[in-house]
């Protein structure tokens, strides 16, 4: 007549512990990642993005004292518009303006210090960018402004990144850009394996005292 509420008491406890230690490890692996979320400067020297060409690699920044970071993007376009090509200073004066939209592409994230910390590649979800080359007799002048929002597959150490990115480009090969995300960490696989674990033994259990039932 005891085995019942002993039964119960056993199943509840179970099922408390179980939650209990998925909830833990959840907590444990979740949560935003800080030195990996904010906004920093990213530059560089050797590539511009121009025209259709929307497009660098290798912008480096400091994301703390001790870890560098690079920042590079390959945009898809649509929309594209153009009025005065080809403008060169042979064909001073003149003026070359442009725009168009991100409708997709690619962006990829590396940090080290002495290592790998963390890398990603992600997906551009939407931008624009706007350009104006300017030509007289001299020389020709010009800046290209793009602006895109991405969102990142997961990344080593579990962890996934989302955020925006604006840079200002000259024709002569420097850019700049600010570089703003959020990183969180993903929870691991151990939460619910342990919650899987629970409802199993639970059913074990479950099987066990109709089977001592049948019998008696």
């Amino acid at each position: 007549m005891t085995k019942t509420p002993r039964l119960a008491r056993i199943l509840v406890l179970a099922v408390s512990t179980t939650l209990a230690s998925a909830w833990g490890v959840g907590r444990a692996h979740a949560g935003t990642v800080g030195m990996f979320t904010g906004s920093w400067t990213m530059q560089t020297y050797n590539s511009s993005v121009w025209g259709q060409h929307q497009s660098i690699y290798g912008l480096e920044g400091p994301i703390d004292s001790t870890v560098t970071g690079r920042f590079s993007f390959i945009g898809s376009i649509s929309d594209y518009s153009e009025q005065g090509s080809s403008c060169t200073i042979l064909l001073a004066p003149c003026v070359e303006n442009w725009s168009g939209v991100f409708s997709g592409g690619v962006v990829s994230f590396d940090a080290w210090s002495g290592g790998g910390v963390y890398s990603f590649t992600g997906t551009i979800i939407g931008g624009s960018f706007s350009g104006l080359r300017d030509c007289d007799f001299d020389e020709c002048l010009g800046q290209n402004d793009a602006m895109f929002s991405f969102i990142s597959s997961e990344g080593t150490n579990g962890w996934s990144s989302e955020g925006a990115f604006s840079v200002s480009s000259n024709n002569h090969g420097y850019s700049v850009g600010t570089l703003t995300m959020t990183t969180t960490s993903v929870p691991e696989p151990g939460s619910m394996t342990l919650l899987g674990a629970g409802i199993a033994a639970l059913a074990t259990l479950r099987r066990r005292r109709r089977s001592g039932l049948a019998v008696g």
